[in-house]
């Protein structure tokens, strides 16, 4: 697609990236040809969930619509696909795609594509990085939900920190400072300012002040537990140590879910620069890093709940019942025999000890950190003993006294640390 110019010091443009014919003709045997005309909706705004769709031959036009008023974003040609991060995060479109000459698309469903990202690394690294740079790229074409709100409003720094945090390309429309583009919206929708802080999402409704799981939920941001479905590994606290063990439980093909109460990153998502991180000698940015985490665990499959807090821990037949404040509950399965590796856990501020034992035993052992620095630990012999020393060490080290409690399948020594 050719859209807006980028700075030098950008990525090639994402817009323009074509699939080689390699990469098209693997996609062929997982999709379905089919023509297209002059006219047709190939996908619209405020949409939520839709296949991927690669351009053979003819042309699409991208186009936005704010206040009554439709933009062209962009002009899609043969090879290239059609869409940005939505296609795997299941948000709500924010863009048109109609068909502006006529010919053919290629048409695979999403569950599909996600088994072969988890196969072709290539083909998951384009697909992946492109529809990254584009909903940066979406930002930037200030295309995206309107928010509308005083600087001074405490919701409506609520709301810009949660986009923010999820990666909802958005406006902030300040009324104070900018009242005629302000005024032009809420005129638009019959509202006025007693009305704000609001949030216009495109194709969609209009919410006043909403909760951030009101937003996440219109926006199509996270997902609920799947009905009836068991986990593998339950992780509470989707920042660096949380998604690291969402990815490597998920990519060893455990079925995996993470929970968090504002967004997938944590706080590093909020960093400028990070200089120090292994694998990342000139440093990287917190944002970028926070990004690359958040498409590996789309690679492979991750279901992310958010916004939602584990509320609490519970054991039935089955396995263990996390509680979450939506209601909710997520199911991890018991393991099947000793030594498997079926966990629970829960990160905060705690990711050398999980990357240093996970490094060292090449394998999880159940773990589930609470909060106020209690934790408990399913025993596991030596191994079990080394990863005590290991969170007493790290916590002496920062004036910190956890209280440590060993489970077994059967039963919890100290259950009120578990709690």
């Amino acid at each position: 697609m050719n859209g807006h110019q980028r700075g030098s010091a950008e990525p090639p443009d994402p817009l323009a990236v074509r699939l080689r014919a390699e990469q098209l003709e693997l996609l062929r045997r997982y999709g379905e040809i089919r023509p297209t005309e002059v006219g047709q909706v190939l996908v619209r705004e405020g949409d939520r969930g839709y296949d991927f769709i690669v351009l053979l031959s003819g042309a699409v036009t991208v186009v936005h619509h704010q206040a009554g008023v439709e933009r062209v974003l962009a002009t899609g040609r043969p090879g290239q696909f059609v869409g940005e991060l939505s296609i795997l995060t299941g948000e709500r479109l924010l863009g048109t795609a109609i068909v502006s000459e006529p010919g053919s698309v290629l048409v695979v469903p999403v569950d599909r594509l996600r088994a072969l990202l988890g196969r072709d690394q290539a083909l998951a690294e384009l697909i992946l990085e492109t529809a990254l740079h584009r909903r940066r790229w979406l930002s930037e074409a200030r295309a995206g939900l309107r928010i509308l709100g005083s600087r001074q409003s405490s919701d409506t720094r609520r709301l810009r920190e949660f986009a923010d945090r999820n990666r909802l390309p958005y406006v902030w429309v300040d009324p104070e400072a900018e009242p005629a583009p302000a005024d032009r919206i809420l005129g638009h929708h019959g509202l006025g300012r007693a009305d704000t802080p609001l949030v216009v999402i495109p194709g969609a409704e209009v919410l006043r002040n909403p909760s951030n799981i009101e937003l996440a939920r219109a926006a199509g941001v996270g997902s609920g537990p799947v009905a009836r479905k068991s986990y593998d590994v339950g992780v509470i606290g989707a920042g660096p140590a949380g998604l690291a063990a969402s990815v490597y439980g998920a990519s060893e093909g455990l079925a995996t879910v993470a929970v968090d109460g504002l967004g997938v990153g944590g706080q590093i998502g909020t960093t400028s620069r990070i200089e120090n991180y292994l694998g990342f000698p000139v440093g990287v940015t917190g944002t970028e890093f926070a990004d690359r985490a958040f498409i590996q665990a789309l690679r492979f499959g991750v279901t992310l709940l958010v916004p939602c807090t584990a509320t609490g821990l519970s054991g039935n037949r089955e396995g263990y019942v996390l509680r979450l404040d939506t209601g909710d509950r997520v199911t991890v399965r018991r393991p099947a025999k000793h030594g498997s590796r079926n966990s629970i856990i829960e990160s905060f501020d705690r990711a050398s000890a999980f990357e240093r034992y996970d490094c060292n035993s090449h394998r999880c052992v159940p773990i589930l950190i609470k909060a106020r620095h209690q934790l408990a630990i399913r025993r596991d012999g030596r191994r079990c003993r080394c990863l005590v020393s290991q969170l007493h060490r790290l916590a002496a080290s920062r004036g910190n006294s956890p209280h440590v409690a060993t489970f077994t399948d059967r039963r919890v020594n100290n259950p009120a640390t578990v709690g």
